[in-house]
């Protein structure tokens, strides 16, 4: 999860650019809340369409070998909604 209610697929790029990772985004895929884009949607980033190793965690093993999915919204608040499951 996000950890933050609001974003999307160009915020949290921007915000990753920000940090000073050069790919941007280090997910692979967000899944919209509804706030920032649309309850459910999956926004396709470019580290899949360039097939790039995912930045979503420290261990450099996990990112070349795993896909990297985040859903919009803070869990320890409120569980994800059922259209973010869905679309998981």
């Amino acid at each position: 999860h996000s950890a933050i209610e609001d974003g999307n697929a160009a915020v949290y790029d921007a915000a990753h650019r920000r940090r000073g990772m050069a790919n941007g985004l280090a997910y692979h895929f967000v899944i919209g809340n509804g706030r920032d884009s649309p309850e459910g949607a999956i926004e396709i980033g470019p580290r899949w369409l360039r097939q790039l190793d995912g930045g979503h965690v420290r261990a450099e093993e996990f990112n070349r070998r795993g896909i990297g999915i985040c859903l919009v919204g803070n869990f320890e608040r409120r569980a994800p909604s059922e259209r973010q499951l869905a679309s998981l």
